[in-house]
């Protein structure tokens, strides 16, 4: 149980070994009962050692807005039934992905990353988490995309994510479709939130 007070404490197994750092907790009743969050101890220790060693952390930075593969995404495009990964809806101008050919959805089709170097992503969460604990910007990455019924590997350099929602919002993304230009699906448009991801109706991420 995570209780009034253990946020920023240890997270430890049944061997006594620090696993994560409690963070929060999400919880109906308003007492120490319900879902508890974490940071993963290795990605708390690497934190931790560059604040120590530089004073500042950078986190690395794709440049994608992206969409969950889901039921309407594999109707709308024909894809594999057993296609898991992160759906491209959007690249952002001047950023890696784009410098690196990934493209973003047409009318034609879409790109679904299913792995980063090698790493296979089920979705959009997995995708930051990897990044966040594997990379640092200046990294080269290979992205394994889905795209016109084959996979391609499509090496991009990561840069520095964005410090504010400003320097996000001042990077306009390209080939995002216009309504008339999308296959037709359920699809709704969204807008992202202050943190620069997104948690709408349609759960449309950017990173």
């Amino acid at each position: 149980a995570i209780n009034p007070g253990n946020s920023g404490g240890p997270l430890l197994n049944l061997d006594g070994e620090v696993i994560g750092v409690n963070s929060q907790i999400n919880s109906e009743s308003g007492v120490s009962s319900g879902i508890g969050f974490a940071v993963p101890s290795n990605l708390a220790q690497r934190v931790a050692l560059t604040l120590i060693a530089e004073g500042t952390v950078e986190y690395s930075f794709i440049g994608i807005q992206s969409l969950p593969v889901d039921l309407d995404l594999m109707n709308a495009f024909e894809l594999p039934n057993n296609l898991r990964g992160v759906a491209v809806l959007a690249i952002f101008e001047g950023m890696p992905a784009a410098d690196a050919g990934v493209q973003g959805l047409s009318n034609t089709g879409v790109d679904i990353i299913t792995a980063i170097d090698d790493t296979p992503v089920a979705d959009f969460d997995e995708l930051i988490g990897y990044l966040a604990i594997n990379t640092v910007p200046g990294d080269t990455v290979t992205l394994t995309i889905y795209r016109d019924d084959e996979f391609v590997e499509i090496p991009v350099t990561l840069t520095e994510r964005p410090n504010s929602t400003a320097n996000a919002d001042d990077t306009e993304p390209e080939d995002e479709p216009a309504e008339d230009e999308a296959p037709e699906s359920d699809t709704e448009d969204s807008d992202t939130d202050d943190e620069g991801e997104e948690e709408t109706e349609e759960d449309t991420d950017l990173e």
